[in-house]
């Protein structure tokens, strides 16, 4: 009972610094949205890990450490978290979070505007990663708790190249030293063997623009100032469906087939496309394509990882997820028919 209400406390808290990480972040005006979102984004992440560090040993003891100020002892410093979860070294989730971490600890009096434009598809894969793990994890889906999109974050800083000799006039020795380690560790991590393809070391941010009849397929819309529909922007990247949403319903039924015993689905032991509707529609899923995304030409439902993680997550919670949902969307129906 005290790990779960352990657990229950560190998430609240890491998820109100998430969200302060892509506040500080977003806000219009903010003088130290670099710093400020490291720093809460750091402690997002420490907090998370903690409670999945308990969650995995079933012991709230795992995440002290030896080390005592006084008569209190101490927790496991961040580095120890990831090692403790992430035990693949190269994981992109696990390398992502070492380099934030170690912006904060080493770095944050050395951050200056210019550098965001190599900080964004970083800072833009740890949110992701972090709202993925949360729900994986937990079976929490963050988005659920705001009436706005969380994950994007907004920045117009995309294509500005970083010109240390434009810089040198500007700042001293020791911070354009610093803007050409970030340069060469940027360029080094593109390079290397991490596994990207799912974006989750970094994300390759790009804005496009295009002129369209419909403002509503619009991710900016531009307009006379005093516009009260060109007030507020909200800006998402270009999909590449084959990697956002790589499975139909063949692959989620071989995936969830090969993973739980026949007793999990009520249907003779086999998945049915008719659960993923009642799963979809009951939780509002049809319309969140950070789970499902509809090609009109042909018709297609694709899904993303997320929504299999929220799957796996929800039937290892309980082995009655699917019978659950089928009697939901029954009942939600006999009221639409009244």
């Amino acid at each position: 009972m005290r790990g779960a209400r352990c657990i229950k406390q560190l998430l609240e808290h890491s998820k109100k610094s998430y969200i302060s990480a892509i506040d500080t972040y977003n806000r219009i005006g903010s003088v130290c949205r670099i710093e400020g979102f490291v720093f809460y984004m750091t402690n997002a992440w420490e907090l998370i890990l903690k409670a999945r560090m308990i969650q995995l040993s079933g012991d709230v003891k795992c995440i002290y450490s030896k080390t005592k100020h006084g008569n209190r002892q101490d927790t496991k410093s961040i580095d120890e978290c990831i090692k403790y979860v992430f035990q693949n070294e190269i994981d992109p989730v696990r390398r992502n979070i070492e380099w934030i971490s170690e912006l904060r600890n080493e770095a944050v009096h050395f951050m200056i505007s210019e550098l965001e434009s190599i900080y964004i598809s970083y800072f833009q894969s740890s949110a992701i990663n972090y709202s993925g793990c949360l729900e994986e994890w937990f079976a929490i889906d963050i988005n659920k708790e705001f009436d706005f999109p969380i994950l994007s974050l907004f920045t117009l800083t995309v294509d500005k190249i970083v010109d240390v000799k434009t810089l040198k006039g500007k700042y001293d020795k020791n911070v354009i030293d610093f803007v050409v380690e970030q340069q060469t560790l940027d360029r080094e991590i593109r390079k290397s063997d991490i596994d990207n393809t799912k974006a989750r070391m970094y994300v390759p941010v790009e804005y496009k623009a295009a002129i369209v009849k419909n403002p509503n397929d619009a991710d900016m819309l531009f307009g006379k100032e005093g516009d009260k529909r060109t007030h507020l922007l909200f800006v998402d990247t270009p999909k590449d469906v084959d990697k956002t949403h790589p499975y139909v319903f063949a692959d989620v039924n071989h995936r969830l087939q090969e993973k739980f015993d026949y007793s999990v689905f009520p249907s003779k032991g086999k998945l049915q496309a008719h659960d993923l509707m009642c799963v979809t529609t009951v939780n509002h899923l049809n319309d969140n394509q950070r789970y499902v995304y509809r090609l009109k030409k042909p018709v297609v439902i694709r899904y993303s990882e997320l929504f299999m993680n929220y799957m796996i997550a929800n039937i290892e919670k309980n082995s009655k997820f699917l019978f659950t949902m089928r009697e939901r969307y029954r009942k939600e129906k006999s009221k639409e028919r009244k």
